[in-house]
This record gives structure tokens, C-alpha cells and sequence, in this order.
């Protein structure tokens, strides 16, 4: 059934990772958050257990020690077989901790919610979480009467590592392409009238090669679908960097102030959230740059095999992310926009659009992480980047590198060979994505579409961040082995760089929850 159209939502509105291209916001980590889950540390954060300041305390008390032993206990080699990713041994605990958590966490988190509030985004044999929770940001609102169980519902599906959609959320100002263009206009000499066409760097989806592109052009193409003419193919066109040579929030402070003050869930999506760890930075501390950050890209409703869509490939963010969907382009003529809810699968080859939808999403579980690693890389020549097949054995991390894209045919046979299935769903219009630290995901845009995300550090992922700063170091020492030293030069710029930080941030998150305990 269609739960919502266009215009429900947007009629309240006034308008409409460290790595490169991740839509998450940030950084992309490895396979390792799930291998390593099989350890306390992750059992520790999926398992229902206490929430807020509880949690805080909980972490104090647990990070030194395992700060401490986590080298021991957590290995993972920088460069392992596909043998040793997939091996027997490792697939026997990956099933014991899926045992373990059948076992607490059920379903119940879906007991009372209407049929609204819910999206179906898989259907695996196991029937393992199947749903998504999607709540309407009115009743993640700070005054919303019934907020207290809006929150319990989201810190439940978040402890186990289930991605979120909050439908609706609130603009103030307008975010399509020629506001923006306007907010992020040079001028010459300051005068009216001495306004500069700002170059942009542009990728072309079609063989990743740069280009550098008017931005009026950019945002032309934008607002007729891609297309220089109504009879050519629409160009797969995304920016590499927007606004250029500019932070975000320096660059667009009206707009940034808009974006923070609409983010669902502000007490851990925030910058200065009591609930983001990163919150607890000290002055002097190296921050690490969490956003926001915006990506902008054309797109097609039907997939291409190949390079050829605007996507963002196959990434793992090191900590947790959301991503919001301010504009769609939509062309007149188009049917209103029908958004999925309950018990109703997507269908791609009855509705190729998803509904009118901005982008397709696919997340993978963390406890599926070792299995669709080993199988990416077991058929690593099935797919193309940049242009040339690939091969495994240039590949470091199956995840880490960010070269694969499984369309349908590959998810289908990824399903088949192993009972990995991913939360594949559509993102509209004024919808906003949180996806759990450790989630493997990829994006692909349905049409051009303009987001912006924010990662941020919750206590329920505190474990898998530190995993996941684990697995990016050992493979950051594999990249100076292979020549990353000479050929990167500054370590912070390497590919596998461990950019967030995670243990100066559990540190001074810690320390502050002992402190506030102790008072």
C-alpha cells in the first residue's frame, strides 16, 4: 500500500567518509565490524541493555580495560585470504553470535507501531529484522507528547545495529539547486554585478575521470534531469567537493544552522549532542571533521551495469551517520511521489522509480559483514572499476577500497550462495537515512538529488568504532608496506587513514560520564 504521497510531507516545508563520495557522511571502515563482533566488546553494544547516561557509565567503566586488551582479543590481519576470511572456524562463531542475539533480541520493537511507521526492506529465510523503523519527525520532535516512547523505540532498534528512516523532516530554508547557487556565489570585488562562475570539480560516473565545470552548467544539467537536450541520455554527473574550497558550515552558515536545527534525534546527531561522544572533545583536541558535508548527483531510475550510474560504492563508515535528502529534482508531469509502508516489497521491475524516489540504498547487517566479504572478493571479476575488470589479488579490503557496486543480478546470487541479503529501500524527498557504524552500505541516485550528512558517535556503537579505528590502522600500516609512504605522502591522506579518532573520543566521553557520576 502507499502510506504517504508528495506534498504530505513537504507541504509543511518552506522549501524543498572521510571517505571519497561516501554518502554516509564519513569514513569507510572494513569487514572487521562484523569478524571482531564476535567478541564481547560487540556483544556488549547489540545486546538490549541500558541507554543514556546508564550507558555512559557502562562505557566508563569498561573503556580502559578494554582499550587495553582489545589488540589481543580483536586481531585481524591487514591482508588475509579468502580461505582465512571465510573459513569454517569463523563461520561456526558468526552463527553461535547469531544465535546469541535471536536469542534477546526478537522482534517485539514493532509491537503497537502503525502499519505507517514501519517499511518492509528485506526478506531473508531467517526473517532476521526484516523491517525498518520509520517513524514521522513530528514525533521525534523535542515537545512531541509522546517522545519518551519515540526514543525508547529508536535506542532499541539502535542497539542492534538496524538503520532508521524519519520521514518528513523540517526545513527553513529552501536547499534546490538555485538557492544554493546564489548562497555559494564569489564575487569579484564585492560589488553587485561582479559575481564569478565558481569551477567545479566533476566526476564522470562513466569512467570516474575529473572535469572542471561551470557551476551554472552544473546546476543547468541538474534542473533538466542531466540531459543537455530533451532527445540525449541524461549525464551521470556528481561533485566531487560543494561547496569548493570551503567547509560546509563556513561556506553556508544559514543553511548549516537550518541543517542542525532539523536533524532527527539532535541529542545524538548534533554536533554538541549529550549523546555524541564527539561532544566531549576537549579545546585542543584534534577534531576530526564529522561534517556536515553535502553530495549532489545526477541519476537514472534504471540501473546500468558497469560504471555508469551516480553511485557511492560499496563503503563502511567508521562511525554512525545520517543522510538527508533535501532535493529531488522532479521535471513537470510527474506523478506525485508514493512511499512504501508495512508489509508491501519494493518491485524495480514493475516501478523502476521506487515509487518516484531520490535514491535506492543497500545496508548490509554487521553479522553478515565476513560472508558477503569473502564473496565480493570470490567474484571480484565480475565487476568494473574505473573502466577495468577488477582482481582480487589487487585488492586490499573487499569494503576498505570502495570498488564495488552489486547491482540486482549480484545481490540476488550473493542471497543465493550465502543467505546474505541486504535492507534494500528507497529514500524520497525530505527523508533522512541513519545508518549504524560498521553497516556496509552503497547508494545509488534514482535522479539528481542534493544531500547533506553528519556522523556522529553514539554510546551503542562505541564497540564497533573501535573495532573498525583497529582495522583501519593495521590496513594503513599494509598501504606504507606497499608504498602508501611514497606515494600518499602525509598518512592522514592515505586511503585506510583512521580519521576518526575513536579512542580520544571514547576517552574524553568516558571521563566526562565518571566525572558527572562522581559530582
Amino acid at each position: 500500500m502507499a502510506c504517504v504521497r508528495d506534498g504530505s510531507d513537504a507541504d509543511n516545508n518552506a522549501g524543498d567518509g572521510y571517505d571519497a563520495g561516501g554518502d554516509g557522511g564519513g569514513g569507510g571502515g572494513g569487514r572487521s565490524s562484523a569478524d571482531v563482533s564476535i567478541g564481547e566488546p560487540l556483544e556488549r553494544a547489540d545486546a538490549p541493555g541500558p541507554s543514556g547516561a546508564a550507558a555512559y557509565a557502562i562505557a566508563a567503566r569498561a573503556f580502559h580495560s578494554q582499550a587495553a586488551d582489545a589488540a589481543t582479543r580483536l586481531p585481524r590481519p591487514a591482508a588475509v585470504t579468502i580461505d582465512e576470511r571465510f573459513g569454517e572456524a569463523e563461520m561456526a562463531a558468526m552463527q553461535a553470535l547469531r544465535d546469541r542475539q535471536a536469542a534477546h533480541e526478537g522482534r517485539d520493537w514493532r509491537a503497537g507501531l502503525a502499519e505507517v511507521d514501519i517499511r518492509r526492506a528485506a526478506s531473508r529465510t531467517d526473517g532476521y529484522q526484516d523491517y525498518l523503523w520509520t517513524p514521522h519527525s513530528d514525533e521525534l520532535r523535542l515537545d512531541a507528547p509522546g517522545r519518551a516512547g519515540a526514543v525508547q523505540t529508536f535506542q532499541r532498534v539502535w542497539r542492534l545495529g538496524i538503520p532508521v528512516i524519519v520521514r518528513g523532516v523540517r526545513r527553513g530554508f529552501d536547499w534546490d539547486p538555485s538557492t544554493m547557487m546564489r548562497a555559494t556565489r564569489e564575487t569579484g570585488n564585492g560589488a553587485r554585478g561582479t559575481e564569478k562562475d565558481t569551477a567545479l570539480d566533476v566526476i564522470k560516473c562513466a569512467n570516474w575521470s575529473m572535469s572542471v565545470m561551470p557551476q551554472t552548467r552544473f546546476f543547468k544539467l541538474y534542473g533538466n534531469m542531466g540531459c543537455e537536450a530533451d532527445d540525449e541520455p541524461p549525464a551521470m554527473l556528481k561533485l566531487k567537493d560543494w561547496p569548493a574550497r570551503a567547509h560546509f558550515k563556513e561556506r553556508l552558515p544559514r543553511h548549516n544552522q537550518d541543517f542542525n536545527g532539523m536533524l532527527p534525534m539532535p541529542e545524538y546527531t548534533h554536533p554538541d549532542g549529550p549523546l555524541n561522544m564527539v561532544a566531549y572533545l576537549r579545546p585542543g583536541d584534534q577534531r576530526p571533521d564529522l561534517g556536515p558535508k553535502s553530495y549532489i548527483a545526477f541519476g537514472r531510475f534504471v540501473e546500468h551495469d558497469g560504471d555508469g550510474d551516480s553511485v557511492t560504492r560499496l563503503h563502511c563508515d567508521l562511525s554512525d551517520a545520517v543522510n538527508m535528502l533535501l532535493h529531488a529534482q522532479r521535471v513537470e508531469g510527474d506523478p506525485p511521489a508514493r512511499v512504501r509502508c508495512g508489509n508491501e516489497a519494493s518491485d524495480a521491475v514493475a516501478d523502476p522509480s521506487y515509487g518516484g524516489a531520490g535514491a535506492v540504498w543497500d545496508i548490509w547487517p554487521r553479522r553478515d559483514v565476513p560472508a558477503m566479504a569473502a564473496w565480493v572478493l570470490a567474484h571480484a571479476g565480475d565487476f568494473t572499476h574505473r573502466g577495468e575488470r577488477l582482481d582480487a589479488g589487487n585488492i586490499m579490503d573487499a569494503i576498505h577500497d570502495q570498488h564495488f557496486m552489486l547491482m540486482a543480478e549480484h545481490r540476488a546470487a550473493l542471497k543465493v550462495d550465502t543467505g546474505v541479503e541486504a535492507w534494500h529501500f528507497e529514500q524520497h524527498a525530505d527523508e533522512a537515512v541513519f545508518i549504524p557504524a560498521g553497516c556496509p552500505h552503497q547508494v545509488r541516485n534514482m535522479r539528481p538529488c542534493m544531500k547533506v550528512a553528519i556522523d556522529f558517535v553514539s554510546p551503542e556503537s562505541a564497540a564497533q568504532c573501535l573495532a573498525l579505528m583497529r582495522e583501519r590502522r593495521q590496513l594503513a600500516k599494509a598501504e606504507a608496506a606497499a608504498g602508501g609512504a611514497g606515494k600518499r605522502g602525509d598518512p592522514a591522506d592515505w586511503q585506510h587513514a583512521d580519521k576518526l579518532q575513536a579512542e580520544l573520543i571514547l576517552g574524553r566521553a568516558a571521563a566526562a560520564a565518571l566525572a558527572a557520576l562522581g559530582r
